[in-house]
């Protein structure tokens, strides 16, 4: 079930409904070519981005889920893990339970990435 969808150029709330820090699955969709992808969680300065050229069709799937973290890009039905151009200061973003609020940017084609977040919200155990 997608939780959420962030368009370029807007800041959006992401809510971790659970008591203790998540992980997620953070899906860019491309419908054109991009080039050097960074999301940005605002409140505590962190980001997770890439230096690679994106096109379009191209599918990034970013898994910051404790024990499965990758990053991965799907391009005609290869699977090619990008983890070794992540830039400089990215950081597998862990969500707080409270807003999160992310933004997006890219130095060209921001506005072709569709980025959707997949949060399970998690409880800490008695």
């Amino acid at each position: 079930m997608e939780f959420s969808v962030l368009n370029p150029y807007v800041e959006k709330s992401i809510y971790n409904n659970g008591d203790v820090d998540t992980g997620a699955v953070i899906t860019i969709q491309c419908v054109g070519s991009v080039i050097n992808p960074v999301l940005f969680e605002l409140e505590n300065n962190k980001k997770i981005g890439f230096n690679i050229e994106l096109e379009s069709g191209d599918l990034v799937i970013i898994n910051t889920r404790q024990g499965e973290k990758a990053a991965d890009l799907y391009r005609e039905g290869v699977k090619t893990s990008i983890v070794g151009t992540l830039i400089e200061g990215s950081e597998f973003i862990q969500f707080l339970p409270e807003d999160n609020l992310f933004t997006v940017s890219a130095d060209e084609g921001a506005a072709n990435m569709r980025i959707s977040f997949d949060l399970i919200d998690q409880y800490e155990g008695v």
